[in-house]
């Protein structure tokens, strides 16, 4: 373990001794898939495992809004890892500074099953059954690394054009993934002015999970079907159910246990795109010019 990991788990154990007993005592700690983004690691402890992740050049509240996206899940009515401890950078006893980090229950996970997957589906159908009263949050948050502003606006077409796909196509320009005047810029500039041919203007807004992929659902070993990883926002439930489909990974059964709690509106199918776009732009952002054509292809859909 290094110095850096060793100074982490010091702190995790006072962490654990605050939350869960004085008594409890890091027996071991060992390295496990934390995703692209994070070091993760299952701390077997006196009191049983942990599931701890930890990202050295976090930005600021990362992980604190991880934790608000998983209490609003869950307060929703979504299975999540119940978080122990988070910490942003906090100075510890002897002035130095820990990792940011995230400290959660231990989730064995198990496959999935058809049966497991319907359930799974309705369980996000009773979470968009939950609305606010207007689309956003009353705080920004990250989609992955990204800054997620989510300040909220009436409007859901609105907020979709100025809070999503605006705030990439900005980043993409500043980034060089889209060049100023280039047809992919054209393109983008006339799919924002015409967003409103597209999209409603006042869909319930939905608590969504803002992050639904594959990779961000687990199947425990206990029975729950758990959510992981959200960006959590109000908006049309439509973007969670478009994102699910765009890398794949949720068999047919998810869809059916979803409809039937909460069947889709007309037009989804025309919609489906135009909410698969954010995703498509923040890894344009974060990952190159592999998705540019992604991109494009939306693009030409509904502009030309």
């Amino acid at each position: 373990m290094g110095k850096r990991s060793s100074g982490l788990m010091e702190h995790v154990q006072q962490a654990l001794q605050h939350h869960v007993g004085t008594a409890v005592r890091i027996l071991e700690s060992v390295p496990v898939g934390g995703g692209s983004i994070n070091r993760a690691w299952r701390v077997e402890t006196t009191a049983g495992p942990f599931f701890l992740k930890s990202k050295e050049d976090a930005p600021p509240g990362f992980f604190a809004c991880e934790a608000d996206g998983l209490r609003r899940l869950q307060q929703a009515g979504a299975d999540v890892p119940q978080v122990v401890a988070v910490q942003d950078a906090p100075a510890g006893p002897d002035g130095q500074a820990s990792p940011p980090y995230l400290l959660m229950e231990w989730i064995q996970p198990d496959r999935w099953t058809s049966s497991r997957m319907r359930a799974l589906g309705r369980q996000l159908a009773a979470v968009h059954r939950v609305e606010s009263e207007t689309y956003g949050l009353s705080m920004d948050n990250f989609i992955g690394l990204l800054p997620q502003p989510n300040r909220p606006v009436d409007d859901w077409c609105a907020f979709y054009r100025e809070r999503r796909l605006g705030v990439q196509y900005e980043m993409a320009v500043q980034r060089g993934r889209i060049a100023p005047g280039s047809h992919r810029f054209k393109a983008m500039e006339r799919l924002l002015e015409r967003l409103d041919r597209w999209l409603p203007k006042h869909p319930p807004a939905s608590v969504l999970h803002g992050d639904l992929w594959s990779g961000n659902v687990l199947a425990g070993a206990d029975g729950r079907n758990l959510f992981l990883d959200p960006a959590v926002y109000a908006g049309h439930r439509e973007v969670d159910v478009a994102f699910s489909e765009y890398f794949g990974g949720f068999s047919s059964e998810f869809y059916e246990g979803y409809g039937e709690v909460y069947p889709l509106e007309p037009g989804y199918e025309e919609r489906k795109p135009l909410y698969q776009l954010y995703y498509i732009l923040v890894h344009l952002n974060l990952f190159g010019e592999a998705y540019g054509p992604a991109v494009d292809a939306v693009l030409r859909r509904y502009v030309g």
